[in-house]
């Protein structure tokens, strides 16, 4: 074998070697350090959202999506989200749109620009305008969900490290041995029961669509499936006794999903009320992830 084809060998190999090392460490990165976040993508095009639900569902995310400026408008005090995929409404510029989230919306809040295929100079304005990324559509699926989690490390830091343990009050979900306790009791929970209350804990305060929960637990959509969801939500409600003396209660959210909220204990509210009526709202919740 001659030089050359030594050569040419030798950076091929190498070459297999990066990707594979990149693979690996994209595998450990998605084991180790994903955050799970609320999205909402705002586009003209149903079948462009329905792609990128899809996507984003299966990486864990919660996603809610509009499809025109006004509907933003008008929906924004209901929006509770962690970050945003913005492309073009349709009854407005998405340029406009991006200056008015700006404005309006938590600054911290990452925006994610999504430009039409032939207009790729609108990239380099929305990063002029305050976006902190832009695509040019259709993006590669991979490769948005890895600039989604740059974004949501850098925005929330504080909840770039995959816990092992959350605690909450009297409850403790041990994500690595698969137990949730109630004031140091262990609670007997199927596989499902458990995934379902692990996703329930760590979007508390927010609704998970049954969507997300059927895909991450059962993986698969059928009239069945969505009988099942209800009826293991039911088990999970009773057996975890998700009630205002515990703190947290599950409220139903029907055609849309579950959400874990936080509810003064009649405790807490009491004392509360004894110390100065002024303070009743500054309760405290033990909120802790480890």
């Amino acid at each position: 074998m001659s030089a050359f084809a030594l050569a040419q060998a030798a950076a091929s190999s190498l070459n297999r070697g990066a990707r594979a090392h990149a693979r690996a460490e994209r595998a450990a990165y998605g084991r180790t350090a994903r955050q799970s976040a609320s999205i909402l993508i705002i586009h003209h095009d149903a079948a462009v959202i329905r792609e990128l639900q899809g996507a984003l569902e299966a990486s864990g995310h919660s996603v809610q999506s509009l499809q025109s400026g006004r509907n933003l408008l008008r929906e924004t005090a209901h929006l509770d989200i962690s970050l945003v995929l913005l492309g073009e409404p349709g009854d407005r510029p998405a340029l406009q749109m991006l200056a008015w989230l700006r404005a309006r919306m938590q600054g911290a809040m990452p925006v994610v620009f999504l430009a039409e295929p032939e207009r790729r100079a609108d990239m380099i304005a929305a990063l002029s305008e305050g976006a902190d990324d832009a695509l040019t559509l259709p993006v590669q699926l991979d490769e948005l969900a890895v600039r989604i989690q740059a974004q949501l490390r850098r925005a929330y830091p504080e909840s770039a490290q995959c816990p092992t343990c959350i605690e909450w009050g009297a409850y403790r979900i041990d994500l690595i041995e698969r137990r949730i306790a109630l004031k140091g009791n262990d609670i007997e929970l199927t596989p499902r029961e458990f995934d379902l209350a692990r996703l329930l804990f760590m979007h508390i305060d927010r609704i998970v669509p049954r969507n997300t929960l059927i895909d991450q637990v059962w993986g698969i959509h059928d009239p069945c499936t969505s009988h099942s969801l209800s009826s293991h939500i039911y088990r999970v409600k009773h057996k975890l006794e998700l009630a205002s003396n515990h703190g947290l209660i599950l409220r139903t959210f029907y055609s849309l999903g579950y959400r874990l909220e936080k509810v003064p204990t009649p405790a807490a509210a009491t004392r509360t009320r004894a110390i100065d009526g002024a303070t009743a709202s500054s309760t405290w919740f033990p909120n802790h992830v480890s």
